[in-house]
Order: C-alpha cells, then sequence, then structure tokens
C-alpha cells in the first residue's frame, strides 16, 4: 500500500487546473451573479419602501388607522415583501463579501486592470451595505408594521402596485401560481418580473400586462390602468 502523502499527492494531480486556482473567467462569473443580486435586493428594497410610504400617508390621514381591506393589503405585502429582503440582503452580502475574497486570490489579482479592481471594490461594497440597508427597513417595519399585523388580518387580493413601474419590479404571488411568461422565481411569495407579467396556475397561458412594484399578481388581478382582467387558467 502506498503511503499517504503519495495518495494525496496523486489527488491533488489528478484535480482540474480551475479547481486549483482561481481564473480570470471564474471572477467574471462571479462578478456576473452578485450584479444580478444586488439588482434584486435594490428592487425588493424599493417595492418595501414604496409600501411602507403608502401606509405612512394613509395612517397620516386617518389616524384611528382602522383595519380596512386597503390597509390590510398592504400589511401583508409589506410583510412579505420584507420577508424576501431578508433573504436577498443576507444573500447579495455573503456573495458580495466571497467576490471580495476571489479578487485578491494570487492567481487573479495580479491580472486585474485598476478599473476592473475599483468596479469589483465598489460592487462589494454595495453588497456588503444590504445587511445595513435591510436593518433600516426592518426598523420601520417593527415599530409600525408589526404591532398592527397583530389585529388586522392578512389578506391578499388582486392589486395594482405603487408608483411607477421599473425595468424590473417586485410583485407579490399568491401560493401555487405560476408568474408568466418568463417563470420567474418565487421566493416567499415574492417574484421578480419585468414590466409586464401574469400568473396563472401552471401552464403559461395568461396575458402579460403592465406591472407595478409590490403589485398583487392573482388569476384575476388589477392592471396597472386599473382595469380587471381575468387571466384564463385552462
Amino acid at each position: 500500500m502506498p503511503p499517504w502523502p503519495l495518495i494525496v499527492a496523486a489527488l491533488v494531480v489528478a484535480q482540474p487546473a480551475t479547481d486549483l486556482a482561481p481564473d480570470v473567467d471564474l471572477l467574471l462569473r462571479e462578478q456576473r451573479r452578485v450584479e444580478r443580486l444586488v439588482d434584486d435586493e435594490l428592487t425588493v428594497r424599493r417595492a418595501v419602501a414604496r409600501v411602507h410610504n403608502a401606509l405612512a400617508i394613509r395612517w397620516r390621514a386617518e389616524p384611528q388607522k382602522r383595519c380596512t381591506t386597503d390597509i390590510a393589503s398592504l400589511l401583508t405585502r409589506a410583510d412579505l415583501l420584507l420577508g424576501r429582503h431578508t433573504r436577498d440582503a443576507q444573500v447579495a452580502r455573503v456573495a458580495g463579501a466571497e467576490l471580495g475574497r476571489l479578487a485578491k486570490a494570487a492567481t487573479i489579482a495580479p491580472l486585474l486592470a485598476a478599473d476592473h479592481a475599483r468596479q469589483i471594490t465598489s460592487l462589494v461594497a454595495h453588497a456588503e451595505a444590504a445587511a445595513d440597508r435591510h436593518l433600516e427597513l426592518r426598523a420601520w417595519h417593527e415599530r409600525f408594521v408589526e404591532p398592527r399585523l397583530a389585529t388586522c388580518p392578512h389578506t391578499l387580493t388582486g392589486a395594482p402596485g405603487l408608483g411607477d413601474a421599473d425595468a424590473n419590479n417586485a410583485v407579490v404571488v399568491p401560493a401555487g401560481l405560476s408568474v408568466c411568461p418568463d417563470r420567474s422565481a418565487v421566493h416567499g411569495g415574492v417574484a421578480i418580473v419585468g414590466r409586464e407579467a401574469c400568473v396563472d396556475a401552471g401552464r403559461c397561458v395568461c396575458t402579460p400586462h403592465p406591472v407595478l412594484p409590490a403589485a398583487v399578481l392573482t388569476t384575476s388581478t388589477v392592471s396597472a390602468f386599473g382595469i380587471r382582467e381575468h387571466q384564463p387558467t385552462k
């Protein structure tokens, strides 16, 4: 039987070179992934902020803070969106830290142009700041939203969303529905879609319509223009 050091050496030699030393191609792939994660975090954060602002405006107009259908919907959306932001902020922070370590690898750092290195540094800073941005949202949420949720029932009905549409929009999707036309992933009841989307029971035969941040997409939903449209599910 060969001695252990020889076995270990043989295993190391058998490994592909890309497994032994990270290269610039790997860095570029990770950079693109972190860029997408940072974009997702920002998209969800904007939706949370819009719902928080909408609640603040309504409560200012009605100090009694009654539990109307509109308020219940906003509270439910705020809770789901913040839950998604918890996930996205954490994923972005961890991925950003890993990208920063990768950029400092001995097989990568000497090959990076100065401009590229600065891009990486800026991206890592944005990713790592996601946790702080989440804490700011959560502080307001815990002070004003959670106490109301304790007495106001969770409600999800079709809703058009808030503000103006962005290139990407965080929307709420009830359980069991698929987001179309791109089958966007749903995490914690929230998906990130483009300017148009719809939902159905799985076959994506619905007709996409304009959506706004924090919209609630249902099979009978309210479009961005306030027109109720029934989306077929057959």
